[in-house]
């Protein structure tokens, strides 16, 4: 079933974005955000994220689950915002995002929407770029812990399929399961589609790990 209301989802995780380009907040002692989305909807985000998280000092994490244009377009926006909380991701995906046309790529993409959605004319004072890089503060990898404090952590597992950088945090208490689409995308019928744009083997194999894993919520990234 997908999840339609932002908010809070469980007692340590919270929906905010879109439901179709969701961005997740965790909260332990400190927060974390999962997924940073597309970078047009950079000012409701730091609208929402700004009357959720107080101090905003308490934000120690901005995690990535792969290194794809509609997944790391907030970076620079949410780093602008939390300067002290360090960015996540794969040793893949931090090596992707230096080469210069791969982040030409995701800029031009971001840049793009931007401009189709008029969000220039709407919000003239806010910076949307994303930067020549987005720089990885920590790379995880294979049964790396993230440990927000208070009993709750995420566990990271390496999921290539969807793309080669790919990565799945497994979230306890809550027993949450966040993807990005190493775990397939929500289709219209009401079905979860497998995408495994860069080797559909090792997708198939990421999505019986990740059934194994039996997990009690499903976070997908659209």
């Amino acid at each position: 079933m997908l999840r339609e209301k932002l908010g809070p989802v469980t007692e340590h995780i919270e929906m905010w974005g879109s439901p179709a380009v969701p961005v997740y907040l965790l909260r332990g002692e400190r927060c974390a955000t999962v997924e940073a989305g597309l970078a047009f909807m950079g000012p409701m985000v730091v609208k929402q994220l700004g009357a959720a998280i107080s101090p905003p000092e308490s934000l120690a994490h901005i995690i990535l689950t792969h290194s794809h244009y509609d997944h790391c377009g907030m970076t620079g926006i949410f780093k602008r915002a939390y300067p002290h909380a360090e960015v996540i991701a794969s040793e893949p995906a931090a090596e992707i995002l230096t080469r210069p046309n791969a982040m030409k790529f995701i800029r031009e993409m971001n840049d793009d929407l931007v401009t189709k959605m008029g969000m220039r004319k709407t919000y003239p004072d806010f910076d949307f770029s994303l930067g020549d890089t987005v720089p990885i503060d920590r790379v995880v990898r294979e049964g790396d812990v993230i440990d927000l404090g208070g009993g709750v952590t995420l566990t990271v597992y390496e999921v290539p399929g969807h793309s080669r950088c790919s990565v799945t945090y497994w979230m306890e208490p809550d027993r949450a399961l966040f993807t990005g689409e190493a775990g397939g995308f929500y289709h219209a019928t009401g079905e979860i589609l497998a995408e495994g744009t860069s080797d559909c083997a090792q997708d198939l194999d990421a999505l019986v790990q990740m059934r194994a894993r039996r997990a009690e919520g499903h976070r997908l990234p659209h």
